[in-house]
């Protein structure tokens, strides 16, 4: 409000209009501390402001048209005389910049000077810029939990119809094309319950993406032909990603409900309802489900895992187009084309090895392969000693979360070719008594079996599979033998992993698997914290670990997503040079034989995750892992890498990031 007031009545002054308040009544108004108990009057004027910036609007701010038929006023600083070449750009920002103009021309042009000008000027300035810092992630909070505080506030001030939404959308899409020469640009969007809903965005996002969204007053819309042409043109420069949000679970407050209901029950009916919408809208004679190219999960790794997404993934990435409507389609929206998958693993997590889990269980429960990309995957190469050293080598981890990542460590350990044998040993050890805390204190069947982890790790392979599967387990009930009618039915099982194998017959590991989901006290047990001591042969088979992850998504050829901003605001480490793009691939880069012999050279490309929370653009991500490349020095305070090598990298990034595209795959 102080901000908003003190623009309002400087925008006058610089106008030499009438004003209500002298420059004397604005200082001792805004003086005040910022609340209701210290600036009562501020609270008070805020309707009259309001209606002062309403007249304002129409008596100097220009009339826009916005989506072909509305027409609007913006900010009231947007002068009416403004030229129209303006408008190749992000026009709603013209008026800010006009008027911070004007202020700094009204005070350096002035020899004698205003010193109460100068202070409230200064003091717009620093309200204006504490703002941004809750919109734009500055910060220097490190983890996902600070980032997504600004991810939910971004459009706070957006009222959806208005001039802003279209701005909002334009901007940061037809802009930021248009701007930085992007080749591929992938919109992401959040799925709907229903595909008439999921239809409308599309149909929105439509009209906010035309160049001329916002338009002069006096603009003449395009006649329809024309108009459609130029709608499909623009469809061609991007293409949408439907991300599905991940949410915590919710627990049942009755040990009944808990009984029948499966871990992450009300996500996973959520997600179900989605995939559905976006199936029935590819089906459709509607030609939006041409532009969806892929499907994605994000947001915070702690409040769901992959597992709850796997039927969804698998019924869309293997969807076929013959759907109900299949006779009415036209050549225009026949083209058959398959959906591809981005799944953000590894970025935060409890532990650098549940962040490898999370990567480990997004491949083989959502069947990811080449043509699908994995976003950020930091823990497949972040530094093992700063990570647990800015940890304090301590960690508070959920049992049930620790207790799977000792199983699934451990179950890894020789095929990465560890020989800790101290260190499996006591790995074991916690393993066992975990085990005895969560599973045979809390369910009779397991009381007098000794379960080794081996056998938990099997029941682990089977979290692919929907969890109703194992509502009831007997001795002589199949799942693979459970009705499939239906398409969604027939996902139920994940075919893919495990291939072929028996333990989807073995009644321990069944049993293991419904406890795991449906017994109230397991899954009470598993959310108590344990604490979870790093020690040095810890770190040692974390690094032999991440090179066993690196080879074997080197082999698939999957992508990795590298989002250097994001990561380094999120992430652990401290300078972007020791981004782990660096160690992904450095083909061009080292000249040292040894280092590229041993690198896994993954399959990378270089984003910018959320630019308009991190501030940032995608050529200003080249540029930062450029310049902190060339200011990188060796051992010897020696610059480490060739500028010209630098460049030739980065272009190789960007090579691959092409490729990446999922429009490319389609």
């Amino acid at each position: 409000i102080k901000a908003a007031l003190i623009r309002h009545q400087l925008f006058l002054f610089t106008k030499d209009a009438s004003n209500d308040l002298t420059i004397n009544q604005l200082l001792d108004l805004v003086k005040h501390p910022s609340n209701d108990q210290e600036s009562p009057d501020l609270s008070l004027y805020l309707s009259i402001l309001t209606k002062e910036i309403e007249a304002s609007k129409e008596i100097y701010g220009y009339y826009f048209m916005h989506n072909g038929d509305h027409h609007s006023y913006a900010d009231y600083a947007i002068p009416k005389n403004i030229n129209e070449n303006n408008f190749d750009g992000s026009i709603l920002l013209c008026g800010e910049r006009v008027f911070l103009y004007n202020m700094f021309k009204q005070i350096y042009g002035n020899s004698a000077g205003d010193t109460s000008l100068v202070q409230l000027f200064h003091s717009y300035l620093l309200i204006k810029h504490q703002l941004r810092g809750e919109l734009i992630q500055v910060n220097k909070q490190i983890g996902f939990g600070n980032f997504l505080r600004y991810q939910n506030r971004k459009e706070i001030f957006i009222p959806k119809g208005s001039i802003y939404e279209t701005a909002f959308t334009n901007m940061a899409v037809i802009d930021t094309k248009k701007h930085q020469n992007i080749q591929s640009f992938e919109v992401r969007i959040a799925p709907k319950n229903t595909s008439v809903d999921l239809h409308n965005v599309f149909k929105r996002n439509l009209i906010h993406l035309k160049e001329n969204a916002i338009s002069p007053f006096h603009y003449v819309p395009l006649d329809h032909t024309s108009k459609a042409e130029n709608q499909s043109d623009q469809q061609q420069h991007y293409f949408y990603t439907v991300h599905f949000i991940k949410t915590k679970d919710y627990h049942p407050k009755s040990e009944l409900v808990s009984l029948i209901t499966c871990k992450d029950d009300l996500l996973r009916k959520r997600i179900k309802q989605q995939a559905r919408a976006i199936v029935q809208i590819r089906e459709s004679i509607s030609s939006s489900g041409r532009h969806i190219k892929g499907i994605d999960a994000a947001s915070s790794e702690f409040d769901a895992r992959p597992e709850v997404f796997a039927q969804a993934f698998r019924y869309l990435k293997d969807h076929k187009l013959k759907g109900a409507y299949n006779h009415l389609r036209t050549s225009a929206n026949s083209h058959e084309h398959k959906l591809y998958a981005t799944f953000h693993a590894g970025e935060d997590f409890y532990d650098i090895i549940d962040g490898l889990r999370t990567i480990d269980e997004a491949i083989k429960f959502l069947n990811l392969k080449q043509g699908d990309r994995l976003g950020h995957a930091l823990a497949l190469g972040i530094n093992p000693i700063d990570y647990f050293q800015l940890k304090g080598r301590k960690l508070m981890i959920p049992k049930g979360i620790l207790l799977d990542n000792l199983a699934w460590l451990l179950a890894h350990i020789r095929k990465a070719g560890s020989i800790e044998v101290a260190e499996v040993n006591r790995l074991k050890k916690q393993f066992d008594s975990l085990f005895y805390e969560i599973y045979r204190d809390n369910n009779t069947d397991f009381t007098n079996l000794e379960v080794s982890y081996e056998t938990y790790y099997d029941s682990w392979k089977l979290r692919g599979d929907d969890p109703y599967l194992y509502l009831e387990v007997l001795d002589n009930l199949d799942v693979e033998k459970s009705p499939n009618v239906t398409y969604w039915e027939r996902c139920r099982i994940n075919y893919f992993y495990p291939i072929k194998s028996s333990i989807r017959k073995s009644f321990l590991i069944k049993k293991l698997y419904q406890s795991y989901h449906f017994n109230p006290r397991v899954k009470e047990s598993s959310s108590c914290i344990s604490q979870f001591e790093i020690t040095d042969g810890y770190i040692r088979i974390i690094k032999e670990i991440q090179k066993y992850m690196q080879c074997r998504i080197m082999q698939m050829n999957i992508g990795i997503e590298c989002n250097p901003t994001s990561n380094y605001l999120i992430g652990s480490f401290e300078r972007y040079d020791q981004h782990p793009i660096v160690d992904f691939y450095n083909l061009g880069l080292e000249t040292d034989p040894e280092k590229i012999e041993s690198c896994p050279q993954l399959f990378v490309s270089i984003n910018t995750d959320d630019q308009g929370i991190f501030g940032t653009s995608l050529e200003n991500e080249f540029a930062l892992m450029a310049i902190a490349l060339e200011k990188a020095k060796d051992e010897n305070g020696m610059s480490k890498y060739k500028p010209s090598l630098i460049y030739e990298w980065l272009d190789n990034i960007r090579k691959m990031g092409l490729e990446q595209s999922f429009i490319n795959n389609s």
